[in-house]
């Protein structure tokens, strides 16, 4: 007998509603419009609307470099991307990380929201693999060897920038329940030392609340989320967060 407990249709469909990766595509769409332009560039480069009469496609269908086309060309433009979708990511979670305030109680928060901010940079590499496979098998008729080194190059490239640069925020970007915890730890160990003696400021010990009001009218809803990627976990609830500072 199994010993999770059922759940209605209704609750496993507004769990795939207000899934976390669903839920940053529309913010996307509703309030990210600055940034979409320029992924909606990349993708007109690469599907050969844009500049096509400038050959700017052959420049990432089949990049050359030291004037040949090989792993090591196709490695830069893939290392190149992956400083886009970093950069991407980065901006977005600057930008409207309060909009999902659940995240703050994550650890590695900056790591997990990359990992749910997946759908569009996912979709723009499909769309290269397919265009630039096609290309090198029916333009630059390539032998299918050829073309895997090619596409590995690409990933290889761009899993080196996304893996370094996690890495570096894997040690860096914690959750809040960290820097609570070691505010907790110096104010504990000043507690004979007078407020203006102690190297604490008082508006340490200020709690500022903010309401469930509060919270709904500047957050998302979001009830499951990818904790890895292949793992999707509930997430908490967040009525009332207090913010000590």
């Amino acid at each position: 007998m199994s010993d999770k407990p059922n759940i209605g249709f209704r609750t496993k469909w507004r769990r795939v509603i207000y899934f976390f990766p669903f839920q940053l595509l529309m913010l996307h769409l509703k309030k990210n419009h600055f940034l979409l332009i320029f992924w909606v560039l990349l993708f007109g480069f690469t599907i050969n609307v844009f500049a096509s009469r400038y050959g700017v496609v052959y420049q990432f269908l089949y990049p050359e470099y030291q004037g040949a086309s090989t792993f090591t060309s196709f490695a830069m433009v893939g290392f190149a991307l992956g400083g886009f979708v970093l950069a991407f990511n980065l901006y977005t979670y600057i930008l409207h990380g309060f909009r999902f305030p659940f995240i703050a109680t994550l650890q590695r928060p900056f790591y997990k929201f990359s990992v749910n901010n997946f759908i569009i940079p996912v979709a723009y590499v499909a769309v290269y693999f397919y265009a630039s496979i096609k290309f090198q098998l029916e333009k630059e008729l390539l032998d299918g060897w050829e073309v895997a080194q090619n596409c590995a190059g690409f990933i290889t490239g761009m899993l080196i920038f996304l893996i370094v640069s996690q890495l570096y925020f894997f040690y860096t970007n914690r959750s809040v329940h960290h820097y609570v915890a070691e505010v907790e730890d110096l104010a504990g160990s000043d507690k004979d030392l007078s407020q203006e003696e102690s190297p604490v400021k008082t508006t340490i010990h200020n709690k500022n609340r903010w309401s469930k009001k509060d919270l709904q009218r500047r957050s998302w809803r979001v009830l499951t989320y990818l904790s890895n990627p292949m793992r999707i976990n509930l997430a908490g609830k967040v009525n009332t967060i207090t913010l000590t500072y």
